[in-house]
């Protein structure tokens, strides 16, 4: 729609607005309450709906059945609808989403059929599923026999939605899609005996799909090719479209004809469906309505009993019924709301007849009846009461009067809250003068104690009561503080909790309550009296008797002091009696303690032990005595003296050692001669003398093994070993070599009498110098039980310097592991704002895998060559699990053929091997056409997770002279995004839009054609394409693969390039079919032209503006990374950083010389521009003694003549190419060979 229309629209409804307001301003506020409606059902069938037709567009009846709905329901949401109206609106939606589902369940099928036979042992057949959504697949499985739920295989079906299995003969087999409602179709084949080679004869046959006549209305509908079925005995059965033999533009009939060949050039019969072009007005079933009416209705073109039906029209008043006024107050009149048969256009809100009036100054009931007939003389009636009211009454005896209840009486914020700051008067809605139960809000009343809510008294002191004040609604002139009712007592004599409530009740019957508590407490500790004296001496073997000691309290009787203690009158020393007394309140007394000393008589004393000190207690071996011996007695009493040598004996005396050995540890034993009972010992030990031992070696440790740059050797510690043995610390170390003024893996060497000893280290950056680089994590182990715990992550930090550090689990964060359920995970690292990323599976058995390493390499080869490859394994385990490895060849090498200890799939290979020292050798051959500069990639992978990763580097160089000229040709296709968004302004604004972007868009496209046409001046072929998405023609974007078409395909020259640019204009259509930005369908078609083409340069060229509204289902994403072609992208005003940016950078593999943004028209020019002169319309030609060849991707130049030694430039970025007289022009390099008059045979190579 344009601008001008929506402009108008916009002015039509105001203007009506406004003159319905004008004609009936009879607008009142409710005065009372609504019914709360609950719309939460109605909100989530919205919800539901809304995403369905956003997936899925409205091209059926069925999802435009649905879109209505949607539609109706909101408009039941915004209003004030009652219950009955939002549950019948939620019904119809639910009814339509089911409708849906059911029509989706009913497209779905399923065939199996025979490919071409292979010689003579096996059949491929092909499963296809036909299907609107495939998210409504829950799963494919192919049997033997014809029982789906049996035991089979899991079929993963392609971009085609087909899988091939390969079977053999004499058997029936079964194909079974399993639909996520629970139901099951299946289609099954079965294969007799199988002869190979057996030629087709057998013509394929078409069937429609729906009608052969269509009959559409000229103006009104538009046809879709319904597509017909070819159904082969080998090829797979496809849909094809119809040839239209004229335009269906004019009233009559038209024919689509449909023609097909097999594989083997068998023709079909041709079908033919009839297209009839009905006139508007005229009528096709003579049912006395017009072609175009039934067409407005949906009902049958061809059924004289289908026709459009009329309905009567609708009134509902607006405002309240009955309407409640004062008397004497104005009447504001609040009106109808009418609603008609969609075919009257007549009748308005202007042809409702009003009856009755209202006499305000009188008090009475008065009624309003509104009629309103509709041009085809159907009536609707409905009536209003108005009570005038005298403003001083009473009409509900509530005592309040009318005038008090209608208008907006004042209440307060809370009316179970008091009066205050927090809860002032405010205006409400009026109440009802007729209901006695309905009146404006009085306040409760307040409550607040005088003094403190928590009082603590001392027992036996006095409790003095302060009361409490109250705060009454001002319309309460009855109750006072004397109404204060209080409960509750206090005991100051005994101990405990007391509770004191005080409640008033106001005349309104509201009730308030406070309470205080007061805790009686003992806070006074007891005290203790000792009876007898606080310290007391007894000789030893006496007797003590305990005196004991009083305690007295405040508030309890008759405590007794706790005693702890005791007294040994056997032993001598001091003993402490402690006393301590504890009330019922937890008051502890201060604690008395008396002391008892125990003395020994004159007579007691004697020799209780002895003790010894030998000095040294260290002897060479061989000393004939030990040395200084004093030994010490102690009596009983405590006394000590010095005994001589001949109240004693020693015994244990021994210097010798055992062969071999280097020390013993003995003991001396002392007794005393007058009780040998007592004695004692003391240890000395015997070594080897110096004369005995020599150094043997040294040991050098760095207590610290890794330094910062700069910083100062920590504790060297080197140990000394004698050959007897011993060890021991040294210091006098001759030499050592600690640098660290520069960074790396160091050896410390160490010299200590002769002999030497190395100790490494390593030498890092400084804080000032390092900063981290990259993040690694790994997973210890990757394969997990549901509900099983996370094992250990081993997280590496790589500094700038090389340092690698392993991190603890407190210096990252970790998300995304979790064992819940059964698949494939990322867990991820942030540290130091830098992520890592390792998978893990989760499986429902518990699977313990130990493999060994792969050892691959790549390969350096040229089109053409057959390259040799081997996989070997490495470990260093004793046991070892081998797995099933699978070796998957890039595109553009093709295998030669299977190794014998594996089996192969195309250029898949499978292989188990069955032990370590096993190998797997193949050989496989490069394509001629593979261009130069690729890098061929290898995966081999483990349980689908990629092990190993090697390239295979093709080298190719081009080499020209002057004697050759040889024209390119080029296939360039251009994919430019159409959608919705690319009719807002690319300059000025809504109301002043200077320009499109579409407008911009079909501009740059057109004159891009034009220079590239006019850039071919030497004969190369051009094949163009090009092929806008984002439309919605004749509702062809059901399922948003089809919603792109191809506006030109063929070749360009001067002669087709008009026609060229009269389709570039047919793009702007004033925004009538706009659509989303379904990017992949038409970026598929695109690669299948650049796959498919046999020229030898391809250029693909995708414009969007948006982020894509489809799903990459063929996962061409992907393919585009292995596609031969140059591929360009432009992002025309798409934010930085945003996912449609993402998206485009994707499709040029992130290759950001291959990116452009355009935010205007200017800067899309300007990347065409630059696009354009990428494209080399002639790889090689001779002009003017030059050679010329194309300088994309060059690696290193040679060139040569009769003349000169043969140069080689390897250094392109860094040599000045014009010191040879080379330049680069417009993408070539241009050696001018007429610099060289004389020599023949110019050569030029050069390397990509």
């Amino acid at each position: 729609m344009s601008k001008k229309k929506i402009f108008a629209i916009i002015i039509f409804i105001v203007f009506g607005l406004f003159m319905f307001s004008f004609a009936n301003p009879i607008e009142i506020d409710n005065p009372y309450g609504q019914v709360e409606v609950d719309k939460t059902k109605l909100k989530d069938a919205i919800d539901r709906g809304t995403a369905l037709i956003e997936k899925h567009g409205t091209g059926s009846d069925v999802l435009k059945e649905l879109d209505e709905a949607v539609k109706d329901g909101k408009d039941v949401y915004d209003d004030e609808s009652t219950q009955d109206e939002v549950d019948d609106a939620t019904k119809r939606i639910e009814d339509a989403i089911k409708n849906l589902e059911d029509d989706i369940m009913n497209r779905a099928n399923i065939s199996l059929y025979p490919n071409t036979l292979a010689p003579s042992t096996f059949v491929n057949l092909i499963t296809t599923v036909t299907i609107d959504d495939n998210q409504y697949i829950d799963s494919v499985k192919f049997v033997v026999g014809t029982n789906c739920y049996a035991n089979g295989t899991n079929l993963v079906l392609d971009a085609n939605n087909q899988a091939v299995t390969r079977v053999t003969a004499n058997s029936t087999y079964t194909s079974c899609l399993f639909l996520t409602n629970g139901t099951v179709k299946q289609a099954s084949q079965t294969i007799g005996n199988i002869n190979a080679e057996v030629p087709d004869t057998e013509a394929p046959v078409i069937s429609l799909n729906g009608k052969e006549l269509i009959k559409i209305v000229l103006g009104k509908t538009t046809y879709e090719d319904e597509l017909a079925r070819v159904i082969d005995n080998v090829d797979p059965e496809r849909e094809i479209a119809g040839e239209l033999v004229g335009k269906v533009d004019e009233i009559g009939s038209y024919e689509l004809r449909y023609n097909a060949k097999d594989s083997a050039g068998n023709e079909a019969t041709e079908v033919v469906r009839t297209i009839k072009v009905l006139d508007p007005k005229g009528d096709e079933d003579n049912d006395g309505f017009t072609n175009e009416e039934e067409i407005d209705a949906k009902t049958d073109l061809d059924d004289p009993e289908s026709h459009p039906e009329t309905e009567a029209p609708t009134i509902t008043l607006k405002g309240k019924n009955p309407y409640i006024m004062l008397q004497n107050r104005k009447y504001v009149e609040a009106g109808v709301e009418i609603t008609l048969d969609v075919h009257d256009t007549i009748t308005t809100i202007d042809d409702v007849v009003v009856k009755g009036s209202v006499d305000t100054t009188k008090v009475g009931v008065y009624t309003i009846t509104y009629t309103i007939t509709d041009r085809y003389g159907k009536t609707a009636s409905v009536e209003r009461t108005v009570k005038v009211l005298d403003p001083n009454g009473d009409e509900d005896n509530d005592g309040f009067t009318n005038e008090e209840e209608i208008e907006k009486p004042l209440e307060p914020t809370n009316p179970d809250e008091p009066k205050g700051e927090n809860n002032p008067l405010v205006e409400t809605d009026p109440t009802d003068p007729e209901d006695d139960n309905s009146h404006p809000e009085t306040y409760a009343p307040s409550i607040t104690l005088n003094g403190e809510d928590l009082l603590c008294l001392e027992v036996h002191s006095e409790y003095i009561e302060k009361g409490v004040s109250i705060v009454l609604d001002p319309h309460d002139t009855i109750t006072t503080i004397d109404d204060v009712v209080v409960t509750g007592s206090v005991d100051t004599d005994t101990l405990g909790e007391y509770i004191l409530t005080y409640t008033v009740t106001d005349r309104y019957g509201k009730t308030a309550s406070v309470t205080r508590t007061i805790d009686v407490i003992d806070s006074q500790a007891p005290v203790i009296n000792l009876n007898g004296n606080s310290t007391i001496t007894l000789e030893r073997e006496s007797e003590y008797v305990e005196l004991g000691a009083s305690v007295t309290d405040n508030y309890d009787k008759d405590l007794v002091a706790i005693i702890t203690g005791s007294v040994d009158t056997n032993t001598l020393g001091t003993y402490y009696i402690r006393y301590n007394a504890t009330d019922s309140s937890g008051n502890k007394a201060t604690e008395v303690v008396r002391t008892v000393i125990v003395v020994r008589s004159e007579n007691d004393k004697k020799v209780a032990s002895i003790s010894a000190v030998l000095n040294p207690t260290i002897y060479d071996r061989g000393t004939n005595a030990y040395g200084d011996l004093t030994v010490t007695a102690t009596d009983n009493d405590g006394t000590t003296h010095v005994l001589n040598t001949s109240e004693y004996t020693v015994t244990g005396w021994d210097s010798s050692l055992e062969v071999g050995s280097e020390s013993a540890s003995r003991k001396l034993t002392i007794v005393l001669n007058s009780d040998n009972t007592i004695s004692t010992t003391v240890d000395y030990e015997i070594v080897r003398s110096e004369s005995d031992k020599q150094l043997n070696r040294i040991e050098a440790t760095l207590e610290k093994t890794e330094y910062k740059r700069g910083e100062e050797i920590e504790t060297l510690r080197v140990t000394a070993y004698d050959n007897d043995g011993t060890s021991y610390d040294v210091t006098n170390v001759s030499r050592h070599d600690f640098d660290s003024t520069t960074v790396g893996d160091k050896t410390l060497n160490v010299t200590y009498e002769g002999k030497s000893d190395t100790v490494d280290y390593k030498v890092v950056r400084n804080d000032e110098d390092k900063q981290i680089k990259e993040l690694t994590a790994e997973l210890e182990k990757d394969v997990y039980k549901r509900g099983e715990a996370m094992s250990n992550i081993v997280v590496t930090r790589i500094d700038n310097d090389g340092t690698r550090t392993i991190l603890d689990s407190t210096q990252y964060t970790l998300t995304g592991f979790s064992t819940e359920v059964v698949g494939t995970f990322t867990v991820t690292v942030t540290h130091d704002n830098l992520t890592a990323t390792d998978t893990y599976t989760v499986g429902d058995i518990e699977i313990d895998i130990k493999t060994p390493a792969l050892t691959v390499s790549g390969k350096n080869a040229e089109p053409g060559q057959i390259v040799d490859y081997e996989i070997s394994l490495s470990t260093d385990m004793t046991e070892v699990s081998l797995p099933t490895y699978t070796i998957e060849i890039g595109e553009g090498i093709v295998l030669e053929s299977c190794p014998a200890n594996a089996t192969c799939n195309g250029n898949t290979i499978t292989w188990t091997p069955t032990s370590v020292d096993e190998k797997l050798n193949y050989s496989a051959k490069v394509g001629n056409n593979v261009p130069a500069g690729s890098v061929i990639k290898t995966t081999v992978k483990e349980n689908n997770k990629v092990v190993k990763e090697f390239d295979t580097n093709i080298e190719v160089t081009v080499e020209v002279s002057t004697s050759q000229t040889t024209a390119t040709s080029l296939e360039v296709v251009l994919t430019l995004d159409v959608s919705g968004s690319m009719w807002e302004c690319s300059k000025g604004s809504w109301f002043t839009c200077e320009s499109t972007k579409i407008e911009d868009l079909i501009s740059v496209t057109k004159q891009f054609v034009t220079d590239l046409n006019n850039k071919n001046t030497n004969g190369s072929t051009i094949n163009l394409t090009i092929i806008t998405f984002g439309r919605r023609k004749d509702d062809a974007c059901f399922d948003k693969k089809t919603c792109y078409e191809t506006l030109y395909t063929g070749g360009l020259t001067s002669t087709t390039l008009t026609g060229i640019n009269n389709a570039i204009d047919t793009i702007d259509d004033n925004g009538e079919n706009r659509g989303g930005t379904h990017l992949y369908g038409a970026l598929n078609s695109a690669l299948n032209i650049i796959n498919n083409s046999t020229l030898n340069n391809k250029y693909l060229v995708v414009l969007g503006d948006g982020e894509p509204n489809d799903e990459d289902n063929y996962n061409v994403i992907n393919n585009l990374k292995t596609t031969t072609a140059n591929v360009f992208s432009i992002g025309f005003k798409v934010s930085r950083g945003s996912k449609a940016e993402r998206v485009l950078k994707s499709v040029v593999n992130n290759n950001d010389s291959h990116y452009f943004s355009a935010d205007n028209s200017s800067s899309l020019e300007e990347s065409f521009n630059t696009i354009q002169e990428s494209i080399d319309t002639q790889a090689v030609q001779t002009v003017n003694g030059n050679i010329e060849a194309n300088a994309l991707n060059a690696k290193s130049i040679e060139i040569s003549h009769s003349g000169m030694t043969k140069v080689t430039i390897t250094d392109l970025s860094e040599i000045n190419l014009s010191n040879y007289n080379i330049s680069i022009v417009e993408g070539k390099f241009v050696w001018n060979v007429s610099k060289y008059p004389g020599n023949t045979n110019y050569k030029m190579i050069v390397n990509y």
